[in-house]
């Protein structure tokens, strides 16, 4: 009985001892901050309604110590059309994540933008606010987007209007078969056209006139 209490009382002294360790080991010391893997997540050109492809972002410690981040928190919070997770969670706000000397975290990112019903690429921004030893360091946010025509498994014809881009998802059919035949699609010169992937443009007993030079 006396040599299981001696034990129980040595691993006891060996919890607190180890608890002691890492706490000691956490930086307080306001010259430790984080380091990133960039300063800016930037997403090129994302159709509204379409969501974006994912963007990563590395969190280092490059210090001595261990470092609490207190808080991460995406600026925008819920109304923000970005999304980001943390160490495989997702939300808009984190508290009290740690990072071992000369350690890393993952945080990705992804976007998608409501329809506008404008014709003009606009620019979006946000930014990610990180608070580690009373430090505040931000990365920013920012994605070009793009309102665009969307065809999605549908026959096409007439003249496509250039103002905006035009996306195809599936096939958009100038005529096919069983269904049409002897239609006509006009592009005019400057149209951009879009496919995605294992998309396409199908042409069946009908014209397709790309104009332009």
């Amino acid at each position: 009985m006396k040599f299981t209490v001696y034990i129980y009382a040595v691993l006891l002294g060996v919890v607190i001892l180890t608890t002691q360790c890492r706490k000691d080991q956490l930086s307080t010391d306001p010259s430790h901050k984080l380091a990133f893997s960039t300063d800016t997540i930037l997403f090129d050109t994302v159709f509204t309604t379409v969501g974006s492809t994912t963007q990563q972002l590395k969190l280092y410690n490059n210090n001595n110590r261990t470092v609490n981040i207190s808080s991460v928190t995406l600026a925008g919070g819920s109304a923000s059309p970005f999304r980001i997770n943390l160490d495989g969670i997702s939300g808009t706000s984190f508290q009290d994540i740690e990072i071992e000397s000369d350690d890393s975290l993952f945080m990705f990112a992804e976007v998608t933008l409501d329809a506008n019903n404008l014709t003009n690429p606009l620019i979006i921004e946000d930014s990610i606010i990180f608070y580690t030893n009373g430090n505040r360091q931000a990365v920013k946010l920012v994605v070009w987007g793009q309102d665009a025509y969307f065809h999605t498994n549908e026959l096409v014809e007439g003249t496509w209007v250039n103002d905006k881009p035009h996306v195809i998802y599936g096939t958009a059919a100038v005529g096919f078969l069983g269904l049409d035949s002897g239609k006509v699609l006009n592009i005019p010169g400057g149209t951009q056209v879009h496919l995605h992937a294992n998309s396409r443009l199908y042409v069946y007993k009908s014209t397709l006139n790309v104009m332009g030079t």
